[in-house]
């Protein structure tokens, strides 16, 4: 079986992410916050949302900082995500 969610109907993710984005990209040296990340990039590859903030800023990131996101978003989605309300009559 495969369920396919579209954001907020069984998890609610993009605040967890949005939030991990801002907080290492502040940590990085490029600060933004939690609702731009989600205004501009929400729904994004991360990989272009790096690009875009290169491009953007006409400054690198660090090296292996998309591994670093990816650790940080997994770490907080399995310690945070929770199902949404009423998620088993969807």
């Amino acid at each position: 079986m495969f369920i396919f969610d579209c954001n907020g109907v069984l998890v609610d993710s993009e605040a967890i992410v949005a939030n991990v984005a801002a907080t290492e990209l502040t940590r990085a040296g490029f600060a933004v916050s939690p609702e731009i990340v989600a205004r501009f990039f929400a729904g994004r590859r991360p990989s272009n949302m790096l690009a875009d903030i290169e491009t953007a800023t006409q400054r690198k990131l660090p090296p292996n900082f998309a591994a670093t996101l990816a650790g940080a978003t997994l770490r907080r989605l399995l310690a945070e995500l929770r199902s949404t309300a009423h998620v088993e009559h969807a």
